[in-house]
């Protein structure tokens, strides 16, 4: 989320109706404001832990997610298994600052060395927080933990069967749920991917570019092996938003039309 104002610089400085000089002016203070909040943080961290960043976070996710999905699908190996390994392989009693330095250094070696297959991991990821149906909410309601990451699915096999013969095996209660969960996810993405449309006819373009951007961001940082229906929450406001224009759009059709007598229907059409 810290870096989400980077996005507004750019489209602030892209899509604002000022002058070039207001616009640069404005972005630099609220650069200057933004640096004055985050600095004692940062400041703090190095003092105190040797680390020179906001939040290491991101290192533990680099190193034991996406440099492990990588590995793991180079070596052919179940990921769990290489993660351990990866655990394994961190060496003791370093400081907090050298080990998210070594998770960061490491990772970073092991992505760039392999990038397609880094890009096969994250497309994986990002169907999987798209599409996967929710695990966690069936078990709340069911007792039953399911376990459906349809991308190896859909990307190893191509087999619509293979999909249907998961799901079929499921007791009727989860399969009803999971049915749920995949049309309401199709139909919010469909009413989205209208709402784009309607944004771009009606020249929205401006709030459209800081929507998808979000958009963007959410879906790059969040695909992985990890991903999952869990962290598609951060991206359900803006899809929603997107939908509404698009329902907007159609009622106002409809509306419309209802209103239109029969005999100027032709005419007004």
């Amino acid at each position: 989320m810290v870096y989400i104002p980077l996005i507004y610089f750019v489209l602030y400085l892209l899509l604002a109706q000022q002058p070039v000089k207001k616009r640069i002016a404005h972005i630099g203070m609220f650069a200057v404001v933004f640096m004055l909040m985050i600095t004692p943080w940062i400041v703090r961290n190095y003092v105190r832990y040797g680390y020179a960043g906001f939040c290491g976070i991101q290192d533990i996710n680099l190193y034991y997610f996406r440099a492990t999905g990588v590995a793991a699908q180079l070596e052919k190996k179940p990921f769990l298994d290489v993660q351990m390994e990866f655990y394994n392989a961190v060496p003791k009693g370093l400081s907090t600052g050298k080990e998210f330095s070594f998770y960061r250094d490491r990772a970073m070696g092991i992505i760039l060395a392999h990038p397609l297959t880094y890009l096969d991991v994250a497309l994986r990821g990002a169907f999987n927080l798209l599409f996967a149906p929710e695990r966690y909410g069936v078990y709340m309601l069911t007792g039953h933990l399911t376990d459906y990451k349809l991308s190896g699915l859909l990307w190893d096999r191509f087999s619509i069967k293979s999909i249907v013969k998961k799901f079929a095996s499921s007791p009727p209660l989860i399969l009803s749920l999971l049915i749920y969960q995949v049309l309401f996810t199709l139909g919010a993405i469909v009413f989205a991917i209208d709402g784009i449309i309607v944004s771009l006819r009606k020249g929205r373009y401006a709030g459209l570019m800081i929507i998808l951007s979000i958009l963007c961001y959410f879906i790059i940082v969040s695909s992985g092996p990890e991903a999952d229906a869990r962290m598609r929450i951060p991206l359900l406001p803006y899809g929603l938003v997107l939908s509404a224009l698009a329902i907007n759009n159609l009622y106002q059709k409809i509306h419309l039309k209802k209103n239109v007598p029969r005999n100027e229907r032709g005419k007004s059409a």
